[in-house]
């Protein structure tokens, strides 16, 4: 089994089958997408213009987002994973699973953004204010191993994270046992994958920043008050980052679905050869 799951095997047929499944991928993402872009325009909404208080911070708007994710990520891993496809082209889910995967998707934004924003604290704290440093400070290299520690973190986070949704949607819980102990077959190997995801990830991210600042256009939501007359310039910018959200939802979690797909199948105890009852001669 060890020879089955390797890294370049998991990134090309993770890769591959979800090109061949595109059209369906699509289908489960689409509408959960639409529904939870449109909670978080209703949490900026609440914020910015019913309450005054500026923009939406990010903790408000990934939990207002987080039920529609996790309806998507359920159905992908029942589609990458499991191997049920959707049987329509507009697709929701109200399980019992999806109810167990909504805290797990709230907890994996929620770290992220931890994670992405932890770095800059410390580092205001690590460097002196007026910047003058020494090449034998110890300060410097604090905060460059505290930035790749970091990114390693965000990297990690999603992929521990999936599985427990994906076991969530096999088991109908999340079993952190189960889940420990698929973590514990190839974890090296896990971990790069992970980077590379992450990688992949960091790159779409920054050809889109690059694009769009190319293009002279802004991807921000309006800051005039009132917000709410400003709802539709700010839904035009959410719905045009949807190739970008779902080329993210795509590459990232098709290498995670193919990874613990072939864990579950190297978890699985073996089977052993049937025994026929043999006759005295």
């Amino acid at each position: 089994m060890a020879s089955s799951f390797t890294v370049a095997g998991i990134v090309t047929e993770g890769l591959d089958r979800a090109f061949m499944r595109l059209r369906s991928l699509l289908a489960i993402y689409w509408l959960p997408w639409l529904a939870g872009s449109a909670a978080l325009l209703i949490v900026e909404i609440l914020y910015a213009d019913l309450w005054q208080l500026g923009s939406a911070p990010a903790w408000a708007t990934n939990l207002a987002r987080a039920p529609f994710i996790a309806m998507a990520y359920v159905m992908l891993v029942r589609l990458l994973v499991l191997g049920q496809p959707p049987k329509r082209a507009i697709n929701l889910d109200f399980s019992r699973e999806m109810a167990w995967a909504v805290p797990l998707v709230a907890m994996w934004y929620l770290a992220v953004a931890g994670l992405e924003k932890a770095p800059m604290q410390a580092l205001l704290w690590l460097i002196p204010v007026d910047g003058h440093y020494t090449f034998e400070d110890w300060h410097v290299y604090s905060a460059g191993l505290l930035l790749w520690g970091s990114w390693l973190a965000i990297a990690l986070a999603p992929l521990c994270i999936f599985g427990l949704i994906v076991l969530t949607a096999n088991r109908g819980y999340p079993d952190w046992r189960e889940h420990i102990r698929l973590l514990r077959l190839y974890p090296l190997r896990l971990i790069v994958i992970a980077l590379l995801a992450r990688a992949a990830a960091d790159g779409l991210l920054i050809a889109d920043a690059r694009f769009w600042k190319w293009a002279g256009a802004s991807m921000h939501a309006p800051l005039l008050s009132p917000w709410r007359l400003y709802i539709r310039d700010a839904a035009l910018i959410r719905l045009s980052g949807f190739p970008l959200h779902f080329m993210l939802f795509v590459i990232e979690t098709c290498l995670f679905a193919e990874a613990y797909r072939r864990l579950l199948r190297a978890g699985e105890p073996p089977t052993l050869p049937r025994q026929y009852p043999t006759t005295a001669g």
